[in-house]
């Protein structure tokens, strides 16, 4: 006989992820990235609240086109406590981005349960943390609000008319 410790299990119906946070109305023009990136960098994307509580499946970001040889992006999650946001992940969440010049959508699935509480107001953002060599990364842009910093550390969050096309998906708890 041999003991085998196995992670948590959750039995439940699956269900089909809902929209949590849509893109937005598209618009013309793009987000652009430009430089290097660095791990301080800026950071931007959409403010949203909940109207239920959910597990994030995954976060979609709408590219058009990307001209570094390979650049890394980090999306962070912040839950807004007060006049301060707080991250709430133990990491963030880095995805590579290859170059290409063809519209495409970097969908990206936490390795982590992301727990969104009902009627909490969150911030998701995207930053470029690093690249190889010089370029250039567009993101579609959309007509819904957005927020922007340039530091992570103590920057000062300012409200945009812009955003990246970003959307978040999740199952309803």
């Amino acid at each position: 006989d041999k003991m085998i410790v196995l992670s948590e299990v959750t039995v439940g119906k699956q269900s089909k992820p809902k929209t949590i946070v849509g893109r937005g109305m598209p618009m013309p023009g793009s987000c652009v990235l430009t430089g290097r990136g660095t791990p301080d960098g800026p950071e931007g994307g959409p403010m949203f609240t909940p109207d239920k509580d959910f597990i994030i499946s995954n976060i979609l970001l709408d590219i058009k086109k990307c001209t570094y040889k390979e650049c890394k992006l980090s999306f962070n999650l912040y839950e807004r406590r007060d006049s301060q946001l707080v991250n709430v992940l133990q990491k963030p969440i880095y995805q590579t981005v290859q170059q290409s010049n063809k519209d495409f959508t970097l969908s990206v699935e936490p390795t982590d349960i992301l727990w969104l509480k009902r009627g909490t107001e969150y911030y998701l953002s995207v930053s470029m943390v690093d690249s190889e060599g010089e370029g250039t990364l567009m993101l579609d842009a959309s007509m819904k609000s957005g927020y922007y910093r340039k530091g992570l550390i103590n920057g000062e969050i300012k409200k945009v008319p812009v955003c990246p096309a970003i959307a978040v998906k999740g199952n309803e708890l």
